[in-house]
This record gives structure tokens, sequence and C-alpha cells, in this order.
């Protein structure tokens, strides 16, 4: 999966990304106020909020979407979710991450960016910018809100 946030390289993911039935949402998650880039493991300080956001994100995500998977990827959790064609598939992920933020509420207060549909790996990797960019603008504060697409932060982009 990382390949395919980073690179749209193959992953472990490609025959999903391959199926037209289902392409690929991404959805990245970051607990508020951190800026990404932490790789460290643990259960303290930012790497243990991290890896808290990506595990609870990972059990949200299952239980509502069987395909999906979530991936740390330089200090960012990234889900990918297999979407029917058709199925308004950012919205549904909006939806889940907004559902996922009141989930987790004040104990991980998280900020998530959602990507468009991938077709393919390099479509995912797209996605991945494009949601790494609505993150980046919802880290900064230039929205008030938790879970944004990029039409709805566009302008502060």
């Amino acid at each position: 999966m990382s390949d395919a946030v980073r690179s749209g390289g193959r992953s472990a993911f490609q025959p999903a990304a391959d199926d037209p039935e289902h392409p690929l949402a991404l959805s990245p998650a970051q607990p508020s106020g951190e800026t990404g880039g932490g790789t460290g493991s643990g259960t303290g300080g930012r790497a243990g909020n991290l890896e808290r956001v990506a595990d609870a994100l990972s059990m949200h995500l299952s239980a509502s979407m069987p395909h999906s998977a979530v991936a740390v990827v330089g200090g960012i959790a990234y889900g990918l979710l297999a979407v029917v064609a058709g199925s308004e598939p950012e919205e549904r992920a909006a939806r889940l991450a907004e559902e996922f933020c009141e989930r987790v509420g004040s104990r991980l207060p998280s900020v998530v960016g959602i990507g468009g549909v991938g077709d393919d790996v390099r479509g995912v990797a797209e996605s991945g910018a494009t949601a790494t960019r609505v993150l980046r603008v919802l880290r900064e504060g230039h929205a008030a809100r938790r879970v944004a697409r990029l039409p709805d932060v566009h302008a502060q982009s």
C-alpha cells in the first residue's frame, strides 16, 4: 500500500486497484496538531498517537467496509477503501471519516482528508496526493473542520 500511496508502484492491492467494479478511494488521517514525518514506534508521544489513530481507523473502516486497509506512511495513517462504482464514493468516505472523528472524539482528535477515486495504482497514488494536500490544509487550520474533500478546501490549498 505504501508504494501505491507514494509512487503509484505495484502493491499488495494491485488486484483490487485493477478491478473496475471496485475502484479505490484514499483517506489519510492524522492526530490534530501533528505535522507528520514521525516514523518511530512506541506508545508515547506523536508516534504513539499516530499508531492509535491508525489502529482506530483500521477497526472503524473494517467494520463498515471489509475490503479496506490502513497503513502509516510518512507520519500519516492512510485508509484505502474499495468502493462500488457510481456510489458517490467520496461522500461515503467523508461520512465514514466524520463517524470516525466523532467516535474517537477528544481522546484522539484527528483530521481526515479525502482523496478521489483511483481506478488503477496510478490513480490511487494521485488520490493519495490529493488527500494529503487536503490534510495539510486541515492541519494548518485554514478550514474549521475535521474532514474535508478537495472541493471543500480548494481555495485554501
